[in-house]
């Protein structure tokens, strides 16, 4: 935690710098795995800089209920990544998009969601994170189509 501070400390020093602690699923890390266990240590390090993190694909394998932990995460959300239960398209899986937004919303986040996927012809990546198969046709379908998904949610929710 200290280390953590002091990293805090000299990105505000230096930079407009937010570091945002991201809850991993239980195969990727024992650390912190959870929205709730991300709040707590980033109040416990005290420092304005430090958010939370949050990303779709580790929390539908993690939470009890997404959009709780979104409204639990509030003020210390700090940046978002929008991915489905498996990595592919966002809208063609199991994540409650509209729930999520709704959340978000509820907590006054209108900042980044950026898709993260993977694709398995990057070879080193894929295997480290277990990708095996593609998840859409191309990069570019997996961007233009979820991005096109999302808008449609974002716009469902916050209007316009």
């Amino acid at each position: 935690m200290e280390a953590c501070r002091k990293a805090a400390e000299y990105a505000q020093e230096t930079s407009d710098l937010i570091i945002a602690i991201e809850p991993l699923n239980r195969f990727e890390s024992h650390f912190i795995n959870i929205a709730e266990d991300a709040v707590k240590f980033i109040e416990a390090v005290d420092m304005p800089n430090m958010k939370v993190h949050l990303d779709t694909f580790h929390m539908i394998r993690e939470e009890d209920d997404i959009p709780q932990a979104v409204r639990d995460t509030g003020s210390h959300l700090g940046y978002v990544h929008a991915c489905e239960n498996q990595r592919g398209i966002p809208g063609r899986g199991l994540v409650p998009w509209k729930e999520f937004f709704l959340a978000l919303k509820e907590v006054g986040y209108d900042d980044c969601i950026t898709i993260e996927s993977f694709d398995p012809d990057m070879e080193n990546i894929a295997k480290l994170i277990c990708i095996w198969r593609k998840l859409a046709g191309s990069p570019e379908e997996l961007a233009t189509e979820g991005l096109a998904f999302l808008k449609e949610v974002y716009r469902e929710v916050y209007g316009g």
